[in-house]
């Protein structure tokens, strides 16, 4: 019982974080999708950079096709760098994955709540198939413009954030 509740307190700072989040996305959607862009191009550039280091240290210059990995990761992070909407494409999949897997992990919660106590509130279900139901939207629903994309997906997580904030308060309650 108390791993569940300290698992809970995680969970609301996590939601808290994701609240912020999602206010952030949602009142500056270009500067975010930029700032994202850009972050994950540099990443993608250092993390291409390791093999040609590799390649320029050693005493073989012989070029292989293990840089062949480096190129395309290249090509991608100077995409971004010029294309950041391309990234929207990207992030309501990658935003509707997690909100699924989140509301897997809580029904999982809820099950085992149930099979420890028999004790389980139907609010704590209809918040987490809501969620599931946002995730699924994400994933299924593409959206025009990314301006609009971002400002929906900053609405989606704080909408998520504020439910998942709400889910854990009672999933507390039903610990204690």
């Amino acid at each position: 019982m108390e791993s569940i509740k300290k698992s809970m307190n995680k969970n609301i700072i996590i939601s808290i974080v994701t609240v912020l989040l999602g206010l952030i996305i949602f009142l500056k959607p270009d500067t975010t999708i930029k700032s994202i862009a850009i972050i994950i191009g540099i990443l993608l550039i250092i993390i291409g950079s390791g093999p040609i280091i590799d390649l320029i240290r050693s005493e073989d210059k012989k070029i292989t096709f293990g840089l062949a990995p480096s190129i395309i990761l290249f090509i991608i992070a100077f995409i971004l760098f010029f294309t950041p909407e391309l990234l929207v494409s990207i992030i309501p999949f990658i935003i509707g994955i997690a909100l699924i897997m989140s509301s897997a992990y809580k029904l999982q919660n809820i099950y085992n709540l149930k099979k420890i106590n028999g004790v389980f509130n139907i609010w704590t279900i209809i918040i987490t198939v809501f969620i599931l139901v946002l995730g699924l939207l994400l994933i299924v629903n593409p959206f025009s413009g990314a301006l609009a994309i971002t400002k929906i997906i900053g609405i989606f997580l704080m909408i998520y954030g504020i439910l998942d904030i709400i889910d854990s308060i009672i999933l507390k309650r039903v610990v204690k």
